[in-house]
């Protein structure tokens, strides 16, 4: 299944605004699960709030990649230490397009 959003143009992020990147990572993680974004919050739990599962975690992953044009890291828990929020996903996002090739970054 491709992952909602994979096909959307993706725009150079060349440095982006932590507020862009949060809306960026709410769009992708709210097309994943087929959600209005209004419905995925920053302070919402990826497991708990939104019921995240590995599957879906996966091609959240993947999306973002795509969304993003990052080298994301691999996420196997939804509940991980790092990621437990929406905001905390997108802040590993943003340091991952703001970082550059050095985070993951692909050209």
């Amino acid at each position: 299944m491709t992952p909602p959003h994979a096909d959307a143009p993706t725009k150079g992020f060349a440095e982006a605004a932590p507020e862009e990147v949060l809306r960026g990572v709410r769009e992708v993680v709210a097309g994943v699960l087929q959600r209005p974004v209004e419905d995925v919050g920053p302070d919402d739990p990826l497991e708990y709030g939104l019921e995240v599962d590995s599957m879906a975690l996966i091609e959240i992953n993947i999306a973002l990649e795509q969304h993003f044009r990052v080298t994301m890291p691999d996420f196997i828990d939804p509940a991980g230490v790092t990621t437990g929020t929406v905001a905390d996903l997108a802040a590993v996002v943003a340091a991952r397009v703001n970082g550059g090739a050095a985070n993951g970054r692909r050209p």
